[in-house]
């Protein structure tokens, strides 16, 4: 498989877009302190493609508020379509191609491993099946004595109920006929690859974890603390080198005699708290209201 070149010509005329549309925003806002705002119509064209409308009467010389907003909001447009060319040139790299070039993530290995083997421990004929996650792919190497064993791992791969819940799919990369040189025995081998870019989001167990909070009575015993009111907002987010926690804390309740205690009994959850293996992104944003009221 290669590059499409849809793909590529989507992200180069996004890019274009992105940048004219960010020169526009800082030249323009500066000629309209002037009173001589103009609207490149060439610019305005290249963001219709991407579903942004033509500049509207709100972006006339004499509106600086309206034009920067204009401009933003163009500029996001432009970014996105940026990020979704970037993204449909990612998948139609060959996985095999995408997993020798990544990182190798030992903790996504420590989590697909025993369902790996759960759905291929039984399989009549497959002889070695070794894992080996890089990126977001993990590698699966089957060896067997025939295609038709491999076939049947295959199958038993994607059928296996448990695996499926953790991964986005799977992807075969040919097969090759072997011999081993030690024993003379012919074989068959084939690539097999597993997509585990949800499993490494933990966003599921952190929220979890925070509605398990609310409903610990934490919030509630922080009310002899004082008579504070308002909203702790919090933001739990994915470290990857770790993986661990990390923990934002603010809001109208911050810095106030209940709201720290709420925090300190918060922490104390937090680093109790463990990641799932494998695990590189998930975010959560949480309000936590005084047991007195906001």
């Amino acid at each position: 498989m290669q590059f499409r070149t849809s793909a590529i010509l989507v992200g180069l005329v996004a890019l274009s877009a992105g940048a004219n549309v960010w020169m526009l925003c800082h030249s323009g806002i500066a000629r309209t302190s002037t009173g001589a705002t103009v609207q490149p119509p060439a610019v305005a064209r290249q963001l219709t493609a991407f579903g942004s409308s033509e500049p509207s009467a709100s972006s006339a010389p004499g509106a600086p508020g309206a034009l920067l907003e204009s401009c933003q909001s163009q500029l996001a447009a432009a970014r996105q379509a940026l990020a979704t060319a970037t993204e449909d040139q990612a998948q139609h790299v060959e996985p095999k191609k995408r997993f020798e070039g990544g990182a190798r993530k030992p903790g996504m290995e420590t989590r697909m491993s025993p369902l790996v083997e759960n759905a291929l421990s039984n399989v009549h004929g497959v002889t070695a099946y070794p894992l080996e996650c890089r990126a977001e792919l993990c590698q699966v190497r089957v060896s067997a004595p025939s295609r038709e064993a491999v076939g049947r791992a295959w199958q038993a791969l994607n059928s296996d109920v448990r695996l499926r819940k953790e991964v986005d799919g799977y992807m075969r990369e040919g097969g090759d006929p072997v011999i081993d040189l030690s024993t003379g025995k012919g074989g068959f081998d084939l690539e097999m690859y597993i997509f585990t870019r949800s499993a490494a989001n933990a966003t599921a167990e952190i929220h979890a974890l925070v509605e398990q909070f609310r409903t610990s009575g934490a919030v509630e015993n922080c009310a002899a603390s004082g008579s504070d009111r308002g909203v702790l907002e919090v933001r739990l987010s994915v470290v990857p080198e770790g993986p661990s926690l990390s923990v934002a804390l603010g809001g109208s309740l911050g810095g106030t005699e209940v709201g720290r205690c709420i925090s300190k009994k918060l922490m104390e959850v937090v680093q109790q708290f463990q990641l799932p293996p494998g695990t590189s992104n998930g975010t959560v944003y949480a309000g936590i209201t005084s047991p007195h009221g906001e």
